[in-house]
C-alpha cells in the first residue's frame, strides 16, 4: 500500500493538469456537498436540547386540510391531568403570545410569554441555570425567565431569584433562570404558570408536549389519541369527532424546512455525481496512455486484481487531497448558507464542523475516489491487454471499448444535469408566482408595529340574570386608549392614514382567530349547523389603510362600537360558500353559545360586546395565512365591538423609507405610557420574510442547475475533444480522399449532438418520474410544465451545441498531408 501511495504521488507530479482539474473538481463536489450535509445535520440528525429527546413528542389535532394543527384544552386534558398515563411519562399544555417585560432600566423591553401548566420543565428536563421551575400546586403569579432574558434585560442579576418584576400589568415573581440555548416552544421569554379550566374548552391554541415513558413507541402513543378521540366524541362546538395525531418533537420543530433541505441535498447529490462523472471522464482518457505500462506490468507478473489496486490507490489519493481541500471549501459554504438563510429558521444559527460532518466527508471521499477509479481501473484491467498495447503501439489513443464508456457517462451527465435544472426552473417560476401574486392589499409603504396593553380593563356592576348585581369586567378604557393612540399618530406628519387589526396579513403575529357561528334559517342535523371562520377586529380606516377594495356594501364606521348592533364586513370567499346564489348584504352571523370566550376570560383571549352581526359589506379577498394558499373565509368587525387588547397598528406613509417615522412614533408613545413596549417592522421587509424559505431553496438549487450546466458542457467538451483525437487518422483519410470542411463540422457535430439528444430525453423522462419531489414546494405552476421543459431543453441544446462546435473547429484544420506523412 505504501509503495502504491508513492507512486500514485509521483504520478500526480508527472501529470500536474490533469491532477490538478481533478483535485479541484472534487474539492468542489465534495466541499458543497459537505456544506449541505453540515445543514442536514444541524436540520435533520443533531440531537434536540433536551434530555432523551427521542421520547418527547406533541399533540396535535388534524385540520379539515390533513395538516396537523392545535388541540383544545378538552382534547388533552385526559393526558396531562391523569395520573400513571400507561404511555405518557408527563406531559403540559402550553401557549404563546408576544408580550414584553420591564427590565433593570425600568424600559419595557419586546419578548414572547408562554403560558404553561406546572410540569412543563419536567417534560423538556430542563435543569434551571437558577431557582426551580414550577411545582404541583404552586401559586400563580410565578414566572421563569430565560437565560436571554436573564443577560439582555436584567442584567445578569445574580439575586434575580425571588424578585418581583413587572410583566403584562402584573407583578411577577421570578422563581427560575433557564439555562443557555433553551427557547422552547418559539424565542427566548419567560413562561408563566397558568390553569386552565373548562372556560378554555372551545380555545383550540394549545400546544400538547409529552414525554413518553422508556420503551413506549409512537405507534403507542397514536393508538392511545385514536381510543381518546373516540372516548371524546363530537366537538361540542363544531360537532365533528376530532382526529388526534401524535407528532416527534423534531419533526414539529423543523416544520417545512425538512422538505427544503432533502431537496437541496439531494441536488447537490446530483451535483456531485456530476462531477464525478467529469472525473471519470478524465481518468478514462489517459488510458491509452497508460496501455503499455499496465501491459508491461501483466507482462512481468502482476495480476489483474493488483493492477486494480494500484489504479485505484492514484484516484483515491487524487480524490482525498480534493476532499482536504473540500472542507475548506465546506467551511465556506457553510458561511455562505447561513448568510442567506433568513432569521427564524428551525435550527439554523449554527452550522459546526462536529464529528458527524466529519465522518459524512470522510466516508464521501472514499466513496468518491472508489467510484472515479472503477471505471479507469476496470477498463484497464481487462483481458486485453495487448489488444491495448498493440493499438497504442499503432497511434491509435484507444479503443472502441472505451469510447462507448466515455460516451455513456457523458448521457448520463446530461440526463443528470436536465433533472437538475428542470427542479431549479420550476423552483424559479413557483418563486415568481409567489412574489407576483396578489395578497389582496398593498404593502408598499407601510410601517407597522405590534403592542400588547394590559392593565386597562375595568371592573364595573351591572345586572345579572336573576336581576342581582354582577362583578363584570369592561372593555371600554381598553377601547378609548386605541382611540386615542390612532388620534395621536394620525396628526404625525407624513402619515396618511392608519389603522389597527388583531393580525397582520402574511405575517406571523397575534392572529389566527377562529370564532365559531351559525347562520339562522340555514339548519343542519341537530338544529343550526356551526362552521368556523376566521375573524379579524379592525379599526374602521383598516381597509382604507390597506388598499383593500369594498365590492359591495360600506365599510365599518366608528358608530359600530359598543352598545350599538353588531355589523361586519366579510371575505368575497365567505360571501361565496356561506351565502351562495344570494346576497351576503343584511344576513345575520350568531356566534355560537352568544361569546367566542367566556366573560371571565376574554381579558386574555378578546371580548365580543354582541351576541350576532349583520353583514353591511364584502370586501376583496386577503390572503392571511401565505401567499402559497387561498384566501380563507373571514369575518371584519370592528376594533369596538370585538375589543382585543394585543393589537397590530398600521401607519401608510408618503416617505420613502417608512422606518424613518419609528423614532417619531416612539416618542408619541412614550407621551401617552413610557412603560409601553412596540415593535416595528416595514411591511414590505415582513413578507419578503415570509417567503424566506422559499426564496432559499430556489436559489440555491438554482446554483446547482447552472453548476450541473457547466459540468455538462466541459463533460461534452471532453467527450468530444477525445474523439477526435481518437480518430485524428480517421478524419485526415476522409479528407484527403475529398470530404469537405463542412463534412467533417458534421461528422462531428452530429455525434455530439446525438449523444446530448439522448441525455436530455433520459433526462426529461427522470424528471417526470421524479416530479412528486418537489411538488409541495412549487406554486401556481405544475411539475410537468411544458414552457420549463421545452426552455431546459432548448439551453442545454445550445450549451452541447457550443461544447461540441469547438473540437470540430479542431477537427476541420487537420492536414490530412502531414499527419499522413508521419504516420
Amino acid at each position: 500500500m505504501w509503495r502504491d501511495l508513492k507512486f500514485a504521488l509521483r504520478m500526480m507530479g508527472r501529470e500536474r493538469l490533469l491532477s490538478a482539474v481533478v483535485v479541484v473538481t472534487a474539492a468542489l463536489g465534495i466541499g458543497g456537498s459537505t456544506a449541505v450535509f453540515s445543514v442536514v445535520s444541524a436540520v435533520l440528525i443533531r440531537d434536540l436540547p433536551y434530555s432523551n429527546a427521542g421520547q418527547l413528542y406533541v399533540m396535535r389535532a388534524l385540520a379539515p386540510d390533513g395538516l396537523p394543527g392545535n388541540v383544545t384544552r378538552r382534547e388533552f386534558a385526559p393526558i396531562y391531568e391523569r395520573e400513571n398515563h400507561p404511555t405518557v411519562e408527563t406531559a403540559s399544555i402550553a401557549w404563546s403570545q408576544a408580550s414584553q417585560i420591564v427590565g433593570s432600566d425600568r424600559r419595557p423591553h419586546p419578548t414572547v410569554r408562554y403560558g404553561v401548566t406546572d410540569r412543563f420543565f419536567d417534560v423538556f428536563g430542563v435543569r434551571m441555570a437558577l431557582g426551580r421551575g414550577f411545582q404541583p400546586g404552586e401559586q400563580l403569579g410565578r414566572i421563569v425567565i430565560s437565560h436571554q432574558v436573564w443577560r439582555d434585560v436584567f442584567g445578569s442579576d445574580a439575586d434575580i431569584i425571588g424578585k418581583t418584576v413587572a410583566a403584562e400589568g402584573q407583578s411577577l415573581q421570578v422563581v427560575g433562570v433557564t439555562p443557555a440555548g433553551f427557547a422552547f416552544p418559539q424565542d427566548p421569554g419567560f413562561w408563566y404558570l397558568m390553569r386552565l379550566g373548562a372556560g378554555f374548552d372551545r380555545v383550540r391554541a394549545y400546544r400538547g408536549f409529552m414525554r413518553l415513558r422508556p420503551g413506549r413507541t409512537q405507534e403507542q402513543i397514536d393508538g392511545d389519541l385514536r381510543r381518546l378521540a373516540a372516548d371524546l366524541g363530537a366537538d361540542p362546538v363544531t360537532n365533528q369527532t376530532p382526529v388526534l395525531v401524535a407528532q416527534p418533537m423534531l419533526e414539529y420543530v423543523v416544520g417545512d424546512l425538512k422538505v427544503t433541505v432533502l431537496i437541496l441535498f439531494g441536488a447537490t447529490g446530483i451535483l456531485l455525481l456530476i462531477a464525478c462523472i467529469n472525473v471519470t471522464n478524465l481518468l478514462l482518457s489517459r488510458t491509452a496512455a497508460r496501455s503499455r505500462e499496465v501491459a508491461l506490468r501483466e507482462a512481468i507478473g502482476a495480476g489483474r486484481w493488483r493492477i486494480v489496486y494500484q489504479l485505484l490507490a492514484e484516484s483515491v489519493v487524487l480524490v482525498t487531497i480534493g476532499g482536504a481541500l473540500g472542507l475548506i471549501v465546506s467551511a465556506a459554504g457553510s458561511r455562505i448558507l447561513l448568510a442567506l438563510a433568513p432569521e427564524g429558521l428551525p435550527r439554523l444559527d449554527s452550522l459546526p464542523m462536529d464529528g458527524t460532518v466529519l465522518l459524512f466527508a470522510a466516508g464521501l471521499t472514499l466513496a468518491t475516489g472508489v467510484l472515479v477509479g472503477l471505471a479507469p481501473a476496470w477498463r484497464l484491467s481487462r483481458n486485453q491487454l495487448r489488444s491495448l498495447m498493440n493499438e497504442a503501439g499503432r497511434g491509435s489513443s484507444g479503443g472502441p471499448a472505451s469510447t462507448r464508456l466515455f460516451s455513456a457517462l457523458v448521457v448520463t451527465e446530461i440526463a443528470l444535469a436536465v433533472v437538475l435544472m428542470i427542479g431549479a426552473g420550476l423552483l424559479i417560476r413557483s418563486f415568481v408566482n409567489l412574489t407576483t401574486a396578489d395578497p389582496g392589499f398593498n404593502p408598499h409603504g407601510v410601517l407597522t408595529f405590534s403592542m400588547n396593553v394590559p392593565g386597562r380593563v375595568q371592573m364595573e356592576v351591572v345586572q345579572g340574570a336573576q336581576g342581582k348585581p354582577e362583578r363584570r369586567p369592561s372593555y371600554a378604557p381598553m377601547a378609548a386608549f386605541f382611540r386615542n393612540l390612532e388620534e395621536r399618530i394620525g396628526t404625525v406628519s407624513s402619515v396618511e392614514s392608519l389603522a389597527t387589526t388583531t393580525s397582520l396579513p402574511l405575517v406571523a403575529g397575534p392572529g389566527g382567530i377562529v370564532v365559531v357561528f351559525t347562520l339562522p334559517g340555514q339548519s343542519g342535523t341537530n338544529g343550526d349547523a356551526a362552521w368556523t371562520s376566521t375573524i379579524q377586529a379592525v379599526s374602521p380606516e383598516f381597509f382604507q389603510t390597506m388598499k383593500m377594495h369594498l365590492v359591495s356594501g360600506r365599510d365599518l364606521s366608528r358608530s359600530d362600537r359598543q352598545g350599538s348592533s353588531g355589523a361586519a364586513v366579510v371575505s368575497e370567499t365567505f360571501a361565496r360558500q356561506f351565502f351562495a346564489g344570494q346576497s351576503p348584504l343584511g344576513q345575520r352571523i350568531r356566534w355560537k353559545d352568544n361569546r367566542y370566550v367566556p366573560t371571565d376570560t376574554g381579558f386574555q383571549f378578546g371580548h365580543l360586546t354582541v351576541d350576532e352581526v349583520e353583514v353591511v359589506g364584502v370586501v376583496a379577498d386577503a390572503k392571511l395565512q401565505s401567499l402559497a394558499k387561498p384566501p380563507e373565509p373571514t369575518i371584519y368587525m370592528s376594533s369596538e365591538q370585538f375589543i382585543f387588547r394585543r393589537r397590530a397598528v398600521v401607519v401608510r406613509t408618503s416617505l420613502d423609507k417608512p422606518e424613518s417615522l419609528v423614532p417619531v412614533i416612539r416618542r408619541e408613545l412614550d407621551s401617552i405610557d413610557p412603560q409601553l413596549g412596540a415593535q416595528f417592522g416595514v411591511y414590505d421587509s415582513l413578507i419578503r420574510t415570509s417567503i424566506a424559505r422559499e426564496r432559499l431553496g430556489m436559489t440555491l438549487l438554482v446554483a446547482f442547475g447552472f453548476a450541473a450546466m457547466l459540468l455538462a458542457a466541459v463533460g461534452v467538451y471532453g467527450l468530444m475533444s477525445y474523439s477526435v483525437a481518437q480518430r485524428t487518422g480517421e478524419i485526415a483519410v476522409r479528407s484527403a480522399m475529398g470530404a469537405s470542411a463542412t463534412q467533417v463540422m458534421r461528422l462531428v457535430m452530429g455525434r455530439g449532438m446525438g449523444l446530448a439528444a439522448l441525455g436530455v430525453v433520459l433526462g426529461a423522462i427522470g424528471a417526470v418520474a421524479l416530479r412528486q419531489v418537489v411538488a409541495s414546494e412549487l406554486y401556481g405552476v405544475s411539475p410537468l410544465d411544458l414552457s420549463v421543459f421545452l426552455l431546459v431543453t432548448t439551453v442545454l441544446f445550445g450549451v452541447a451545441a457550443l461544447a461540441c462546435y469547438l473540437p470540430a473547429r479542431r477537427a476541420m484544420k487537420i492536414d490530412p498531408v502531414s499527419l499522413l506523412r508521419n504516420e
